[in-house]
């Protein structure tokens, strides 16, 4: 808690305070922060700054077609469609904001997905808007050690089955292709496959 609070302080000494007090007359003498403070702006930097890890999600970066496979129940035929993708870093470079398009039995729909990395909580994150529900995604997780495997896990509130366990496996298989697996968890941890897409980039 301490190093919270000491980052909303550095946060309101450095962007609403000083430039306030700097708007005097000129023959003021400059304002100073103290070490305490310094300390407070260093650390609010280093969780603001994009890092090592923002560049997993450069590769998903541009135009891209797939092929998606939607599965309603384990062994049964899936369904198969396109969906197009469009990926760009938003807000310096801190997040990726893709906006996917598809047709889905005759109904076509939009989904934005948000992706980064939180320095502070190390770990990635995603969060989906779409035209299916009025709902979101809020999904979180972490890299393999290859660094091109990402897993994602989170609990979706479901109208029919109530709140669900999930995963999401993103797979990084080279420059201009990956795959998206998304599955449901039951009770006792077994997973079953809901969807599989494979991207390729345009």
């Amino acid at each position: 808690m301490k190093i919270i609070k000491k980052t909303t302080v550095g946060l309101l000494v450095i962007f609403l305070v000083l430039p306030v007090l700097n708007m005097g007359a000129a023959d003021e003498k400059k304002q100073e922060l103290s070490e305490a403070d310094k300390k407070a702006q260093e650390l609010v930097e280093q969780y603001a700054t994009p890092g090592e890890n923002h560049k997993f999600l450069d590769s998903f970066v541009g135009e891209w077609d797939s092929l998606v496979k939607y599965y309603t129940a384990p062994g049964a035929e899936p369904f198969i469609y396109k969906e197009q993708i469009s990926v760009k870093w938003i807000l310096g470079g801190r997040y990726t904001q893709a906006l996917l398009k598809g047709n889905l039995l005759g109904k076509e729909y939009e989904i934005f997905v948000y992706n980064g990395y939180d320095n502070y909580k190390k770990e990635f994150f995603s969060i989906q808007l779409s035209t299916l529900n009025t709902g979101y995604y809020l999904g979180t997780g972490s890299l393999d050690k290859s660094g091109k495997i990402r897993t994602d896990t989170s609990v979706v509130d479901d109208p029919t089955e109530g709140k669900v366990n999930t995963k999401a496996v993103t797979t990084l298989l080279d420059r201009n292709t990956y795959r998206y697996e998304f599955y449901i968890l039951d009770d006792k941890g077994k997973e079953t496959l809901v969807m599989e897409v494979i991207y390729n980039r345009k």
